[in-house]
C-alpha cells in the first residue's frame, strides 16, 4: 500500500478501478505482514476477484487482526490507504476520501470520468438535506447534476459499498428509463455465472461470486433471492440516508425521476464485450480500468 503524503496532489488522468483486488500470494508477504499477519500465507488468496471489502474482512478473519482495516493515530493500515487507493502506481478502489468530493454542499462535485460524456461524482445527491441517490445496478441514475447546466443527463455516485464506483457501462437501451437492473448487468459478466463460493468472517459467513460487480440491494452478488436495488423500485432519485433506501418525506423538493435525456453516446450496456471489464474509451490503457480522475 502507498501512503499519501499531506499536500499531495494526484495528476489528472489518475486510474480509477474496479471493486475487485487481483489476490494475494507470497510476492506481496511484506504488505500482509505489514498489516500485521504474522504468518503471510495465512491471507493468500491467489484466485483473487474479491472486492476490497472482503477482501479486508478475510484478512482481518484469517490473520487474527480485531481490526482491519484501522486508523491508529496518524497510521492508517488496509489493503487501500485513507484515500481509497494503493501501489507505487497509485489508483484508485473506493472512498475517494482525498478528491474533496463531499466537501461541497448540495450535490457532490466531479471525481472522474466514465466515458466521453458520463462522469462519476461523490456520494450525496444533496449533502445538506442528507439525501442518498437511489441508483442503478452500474451504480448510476438520471439527474441534474452541478455542471450539467440544468440538464438530466446519466451519471455516476461513489457508493461506500461495492461496485464503489462503476459496476456497469450505462445507460441501458433495452429499458425506457435507461437504468440497468441487477439482471441485466449480470448478463455483460460471464464471471456472473460462475459458482458461489461461502467465506468465513469475523461477521460471519459470507456467499460470494467472484468477478461479479453486480450487486443487488441486500449487498450480494451471486444471483440468489435477488433484490433490485431503489433506484429501479423507487420513483424518486434519492433517500434520505440512513432510510434503508426510502424515499424522503420531504414535500418540499420532489425526488421523482426526470425523463432521461437521450445519451450522447451509444449504450455500452447493450453490448457484453465492451461492458465487461473496461470503460470502452479506456481499452488500450488497462483492463481494469473503470475511470480516470477528473
Amino acid at each position: 500500500m502507498k501512503s499519501l503524503k499531506a499536500g499531495t496532489v494526484l495528476p489528472v488522468g489518475t486510474h480509477i478501478y474496479g471493486a475487485f483486488e487481483a489476490g494475494f500470494s507470497s510476492r506481496q508477504d511484506f504488505l500482509i505482514e505489514g498489516w500485521g499477519c504474522t504468518e503471510p500465507s495465512l491471507a493468500y488468496d491467489e484466485k483473487g476477484g474479491l472486492d476490497i471489502n472482503l477482501a479486508e474482512a478475510l484478512v482481518e478473519k484469517r490473520c487474527g487482526l480485531s481490526k482491519f482495516p484501522e486508523l491508529s493515530g496518524t497510521t492508517y493500515n488496509g489493503i487501500v490507504n485513507h484515500c481509497g487507493g494503493h501501489t507505487s502506481d497509485y489508483h484508485f478502489h473506493r472512498d475517494f476520501a482525498c478528491c474533496g468530493a463531499e466537501d461541497a454542499s448540495g450535490h457532490s462535485t466531479k471525481i472522474g470520468q466514465v466515458m466521453a460524456d458520463i462522469f462519476l461524482y461523490g456520494k450525496w445527491e444533496d449533502k445538506d438535506k442528507k439525501w442518498i441517490p437511489a441508483l442503478d445496478a452500474c451504480g448510476a441514475h438520471h439527474g441534474v447534476t452541478p455542471d450539467s447546466n440544468g440538464e438530466t443527463v446519466y451519471h455516476y455516485h461513489a457508493q461506500g459499498t461495492p461496485p464503489y464506483s462503476v459496476g456497469c457501462l450505462g445507460p441501458s437501451t433495452s429499458t425506457g428509463s435507461g437504468m440497468v437492473g441487477i439482471e441485466e448487468c449480470r448478463s455483460l459478466y460471464p464471471e456472473c455465472s460462475g459458482s458461489v463460493e461461502t467465506f468465513e468472517t469475523n461477521a460471519g459467513e459470507v456467499s460470494y461470486m467472484r468477478d461479479c460487480p453486480c450487486y443487488d440491494a441486500n449487498g450480494s452478488n451471486t444471483g440468489v433471492d435477488m433484490v433490485e436495488l431503489p433506484g429501479m423500485t423507487s420513483p424518486e432519485i434519492y433517500f434520505v440516508e440512513g432510510s434503508e433506501g426510502s424515499s424522503s418525506d420531504d414535500s418540499s423538493s420532489s425526488g421523482s425521476t426526470p425523463s432521461p435525456s437521450t445519451p450522447s453516446t451509444p449504450s455500452p450496456a447493450s453490448d457484453a464485450s465492451s461492458a465487461s471489464y473496461f470503460a470502452a474509451s479506456l481499452l488500450a490503457v488497462s483492463t481494469s480500468v473503470f475511470a480516470f480522475l477528473y
